[in-house]
């Protein structure tokens, strides 16, 4: 009996070691898989960065270029006071209206073998005060310089030309015309010798 007891007790002993060491061994094998879970990066929740939207190009704006554009310029209440025309073939006109959209007057800038151009200036109100004229004949020696005043409706009014160099002194008022406004031509003003001083002294009385 006794015998038989601790033949039994020996055959437990021998079993619980194999359990414990099979016990362990599957601890160690569920700690490694748990450690290889965690390195192992998850995909379940990963997600594609987005790109971020294009910002569209800003388009800057065109730009008036007076040789090739028409250039307009307006009085104060919206009405047209000058019109630049583009250049072709070496020539372009310029147009002044007065207040109503009639033309008042239109000058031609040339560039070529002789050249003519304007510089307008103009009032607060959008309508011209002043163009100034500057004419070069190319081969010729002299060049002309013109000043032409205008109303505040864009009417011509006075033109006064210059020679430069000048050849001898000249007489007041000699080289001043007016705007005829029936022919809208310039005209010549007529000196009268009655009122031009005598040389070198007074106008007498």
């Amino acid at each position: 009996m006794n015998w038989a007891i601790l033949c039994w007790l020996m055959i437990g002993q021998q079993f619980n070691g194999t359990a414990s060491t099979a016990i362990r061994e599957s601890e160690v094998t569920g700690m490694a898989s748990q450690d290889t879970l965690r390195r192992r990066p998850s995909t379940r929740h990963r997600t594609t960065p987005r790109r971020p939207p294009r910002q569209p190009v800003p388009v800057p704006a065109s730009v008036p270029r007076p040789d090739r554009d028409t250039v307009t310029h307006r009085y104060s209440g919206g009405a047209v006071s000058v019109v630049l025309h583009p250049f072709v073939h070496g020539k372009r006109t310029i147009i002044l209206y007065d207040r109503k959209g009639n033309p008042t007057i239109d000058l031609q800038e040339v560039r070529q073998s002789y050249s003519v151009s304007y510089r307008l200036k103009f009032r607060s109100d959008g309508s011209v005060e002043h163009i100034e004229e500057h004419t070069n004949r190319g081969a010729s020696m002299y060049w002309f310089t013109c000043g032409m005043t205008f109303s505040n409706n864009n009417e011509p009014e006075w033109r006064r030309c210059q020679q430069h160099p000048q050849r001898q002194v000249e007489r007041p008022g000699s080289n001043d015309y007016y705007w005829h406004r029936q022919t809208k031509e310039w005209r010549k003003q007529e000196v009268s010798r009655e009122n031009l001083p005598p040389p070198g002294g007074q106008r007498r009385r």
